[in-house]
């Protein structure tokens, strides 16, 4: 890897290989769909996090987009709680 080398993401950046990245990436993007509805809900952190399941500190590192807390299938699971579609696309399939 070079000094200049230009990379798509952060994540093909930082990560060792393209599936690692390609796994952050949708861990990302199902993180921060789930902030901002979260942002938008209009009630306390005890009731939003009761909504989701969660204890608050999980609910806190959620919002703090901590997202090496939470692998792939919790956050799946979490974004359906509040109403949310996880949709998956395969392309070159």
């Amino acid at each position: 890897m070079s000094l200049n080398q230009e990379f798509e993401s952060v994540w093909d950046a930082i990560e060792p290989t393209a599936g690692a990245a390609s796994v952050m990436k949708i861990r990302y993007m199902i993180m921060s769909a789930m902030i901002k509805k979260c942002r938008a809900f209009k009630v306390s952190r005890s009731v939003a996090s009761k909504t989701l399941n969660i204890d608050i500190l999980r609910y806190d590192q959620l919002l703090a987009g901590d997202i090496a807390s939470f692998n792939i299938d919790e956050l799946v699971e979490l974004s359906l709680r509040i109403g949310l579609n996880v949709h998956v696309e395969v392309l070159g399939a």
